[in-house]
């Protein structure tokens, strides 16, 4: 299961160690840019084993140990790849603060890409 991740550092790169690098983007992708708390003993209804499955959450908790873990944002493919990121959160419909907290960009980044997000038109005025 193990793989070399020469692209990821820090907690990622350990991740990647002990499980994938896939499990590792997984983690990057959904909790990236925020401190989690890893259990010390995964369990199968904890949200680690819920987003990689309990063995890789094992796995992790073996490689990292339990306790607070920042989780940095893994690889982005520069400014295209954040751009597309806080489209698709914001598309997801997650507000402004979640937004900016998730893709690691400043509010006024969200709120200019929020502008230029095509809404629908309403097909008929209320009368």
């Amino acid at each position: 299961m193990k793989s070399s991740a020469p692209h990821l550092t820090g907690i990622l790169g350990e991740i990647a160690e002990a499980t994938s690098v896939g499990v590792a983007l997984t983690i990057a992708h959904e909790w990236g840019g925020t401190r989690r708390k890893f259990p010390s003993r995964p369990r199968a209804g904890c949200k680690l084993a819920k987003l990689v499955g309990l063995e890789a959450a094992e796995a992790i908790i073996n490689a990292i140990g339990g306790g607070e873990h920042t989780v940095p944002m893994g690889p982005q493919k520069g400014r295209a790849g954040r751009t597309a990121q806080v489209v698709r959160l914001l598309k997801d419909g997650l507000s402004h603060s979640e937004v900016v907290r998730r893709a690691d960009v400043h509010q006024r980044t969200v709120e200019r890409h929020s502008s230029t997000i095509k809404k629908p038109l309403p097909l008929f005025k209320d009368v």
